[in-house]
C-alpha cells in the first residue's frame, strides 16, 4: 500500500457502525457507539423481582404490569438496546398491561444474557394454505396465550439454550 491512508469506510464487525479509521472524530464516535452497543447490560437491585426459574448459571425473571415503575423503566432500556442490536427502528409503545418482559440474568454478575418480550394475545386469525398456493383466513378465531415480539441472546452466550429456556418459561 506504500504507506497510503485507507480512504474507505470500514464497518465494525461487533457493533455494525461504519466509520473512517483515519478520522479522529470518527474514531471517537465509533468508540462511544461501540461501548454503548457491545457492553454488557446489567440489571441490578430488582427488589420486586419475580423469579420464574433458576438454573446453575442464571435465573429467569419477569417484569410486567404489577412491577414497580423503576423496574419497568429498566426493562424499557434493555428493550431499546436489544432493538438496536436487532436492527429494529420502528418505535415501540410498551403497554405493560399487554406485554411482559422476561430476562435470563447471570446470577454472579447480574448481566442480562437473554431477553424475551411477550404480548398477551387473546385471539388470533389462523391462516390456511390450500393446495393452489392461496392463503385463506378461517372465519373462526383460535385462542392464543401469547405472541413473541422480541427474542435476543447475548452474542457471547448464544447456542447455550438460553432462548429455549426463556421461551419455555413464557409458555
Amino acid at each position: 500500500d506504500a504507506g497510503q491512508k485507507m480512504l474507505d469506510a470500514i464497518v465494525c464487525k461487533r457493533c455494525g457502525m461504519a466509520y473512517f479509521p483515519h478520522s479522529a472524530e470518527d474514531k471517537v464516535a465509533h468508540a462511544k457507539y461501540h461501548n454503548y452497543t457491545t457492553s454488557a447490560i446489567r440489571l441490578r437491585n430488582l427488589k420486586h423481582q419475580h423469579i420464574l426459574q433458576q438454573f446453575l448459571d442464571g435465573s429467569i425473571y419477569s417484569i410486567g404490569s404489577t412491577s414497580p415503575l423503576a423496574e419497568q423503566k429498566k426493562a424499557e432500556h434493555v428493550r431499546e438496546l436489544v432493538d438496536n442490536e436487532l436492527g429494529i427502528t420502528t418505535p415501540f409503545n410498551c403497554l405493560w398491561s399487554e406485554t411482559k418482559a422476561y430476562f435470563y440474568i447471570e446470577d454472579c454478575t447480574d448481566i442480562v444474557l437473554g431477553y424475551c418480550l411477550a404480548h398477551i394475545v387473546h385471539r388470533v386469525h389462523v391462516l390456511d394454505f390450500n393446495d393452489e398456493s392461496n392463503i385463506d383466513t378461517k372465519t373462526e378465531m383460535d385462542k392464543m396465550v401469547c405472541g413473541i415480539a422480541r427474542i435476543w441472546v447475548h452474542p457471547d452466550h448464544r447456542r447455550a439454550r438460553i432462548a429455549t429456556k426463556l421461551l419455555d418459561c413464557v409458555r
